[in-house]
């Protein structure tokens, strides 16, 4: 039975949306086609380091992946010196300007009739949001919050706590999440959220993967796809590579300045592209004969949901990963491959590639259909919808 009132929901987002199609970007864009209307807050923007960005971007030849979709995206400017984050103008420095700015230009939003919801990437956005104008307030928790702290780790540990104490409802993405969540909020509905994938997207971007050739067919390529970050082991793919001639790593995704710099030692057959545009996933996935999820051992490795898997699992390939929380209901399936160290991950890579089947992949691609952003939305709509009433 379809619902009356209309939900108008603004998302506040950890990255801009024309970053990289993450988390925020593909939920927001769901809900718009679950029927909400979704303003997209950008983090508070530097014109001056995004520009230099910008500049930076296109120097290296690597565009801004932009999303697909009707979302309302909002952006506030905050003018700095890039280097020394020094306010250059009044405007948008404190947390109280930042909320008397959103208050404008989320006027068109809250004319809307209907039901207003707050959806919080982060709890960084709890001190500027204009609480008094919202029905619900809803948090999306996708890392620990020593992850997303900004250098205070103690002063964020504060806004999570009063982002959890406002909520009505929280969404989190991994079971390592909901320890500290239930802690801090007993009594607040916590529903598991975990991230997806646009299956049918993904296989009809793949019509186009001819425009990606081989130069030697019979060499195994070995991909990863994402950002390469600083939670990224780059040091064990480099190693990986050394070890491995003969395949070819391939990483696409916008690298950290330390892993720029590990990469300047690293052997000819790991070779980085940058960031592509979102629309060019699917077909280099394609290209991969293992995908690789290679994270370190730290607490982001336990405590995330990583999308890649899923966008992966979409094309049914077969993945190696370092050993995470979420994964092992798929490493016990046999759908994937756990490894530690360069060593295990070579043998793991020849033993996903030789022993491969297609009764695997579909058992890959049935897992992404199970788990599509639709999905997702349509979970967060139901609880929000409980809330409300």
């Amino acid at each position: 039975m379809p619902n009356a009132t209309p939900i108008h929901i603004a998302l506040f987002s950890t990255t801009p949306y024309a970053f990289l199609m993450q988390r925020p970007q593909q939920l927001a864009q769901a809900l718009v086609r679950a029927g909400c209307t979704v303003a997209f807050v950008n983090p508070v923007r530097n014109p001056i380091s995004a520009l230099v960005h910008r500049l930076w971007q296109s120097l290296w030849h690597t565009p801004e992946p932009v999303g697909y979709g009707a979302v309302d995206v909002i952006t506030l400017d905050q003018y700095q010196i890039p280097i020394a984050r020094i306010p250059i103008l009044p405007y948008n420095t404190t947390a109280e300007r930042i909320k008397r700015s959103l208050d404008v230009r989320l006027d068109a939003f809250f004319e809307r009739p209907g039901t207003h919801v707050a959806l919080l990437e982060t709890p960084l956005w709890i001190r500027s949001l204009p609480f008094e104008r919202f029905d619900l307030l809803c948090y999306d928790c996708i890392d620990e919050w020593e992850i997303i702290s900004a250098g205070e780790p103690e002063e964020h540990k504060a806004d999570q706590r009063e982002t959890v104490g406002r909520a009505g409802a929280i969404f989190y993405t991994a079971e390592n999440l909901r320890r500290e969540l239930e802690e801090l909020a007993p009594k607040v509905p916590l529903i598991k959220i975990p991230n997806g994938v646009d299956y049918d997207w993904f296989q009809s971007r793949t019509a186009q993967t001819n425009t990606f050739r081989r130069a030697d067919p019979s060499r195994l390529v070995v991909g990863y796809i994402g950002a390469v970050y600083d939670w990224i082991d780059l040091g064990l793919l480099i190693n990986l590579a050394r070890l491995r001639p003969s395949m070819k790593f391939v990483l696409v995704g916008p690298l950290s300045r330390t892993n720029r710099k590990l990469l300047a030692g690293a052997p000819r057959n790991l070779v980085a592209v940058g960031a592509v545009p979102y629309s060019e996933v699917p077909m280099r996935v394609q290209q991969f004969d293992v995908c690789l999820i290679p994270f370190k051992n730290i607490s982001v490795a336990h405590t995330t949901d990583p999308i890649k898997l899923y966008e992966y699992f979409a094309l049914g390939k077969p993945v190696v990963a370092t050993p995470m929380h979420e994964l092992k209901v798929y490493e016990a399936e046999g759908l994937l491959k756990f490894a530690d160290t360069p060593e295990a991950f070579a043998q793991a890579i020849e033993e996903a590639a030789g022993s491969d089947t297609e009764v695997l992949c579909e058992k890959r691609r049935a897992v992404a259909r199970r788990n599509s952003w639709g999905d997702r939305a349509a979970r967060m709509l139901q609880a929000i919808r409980e809330q409300l009433e």
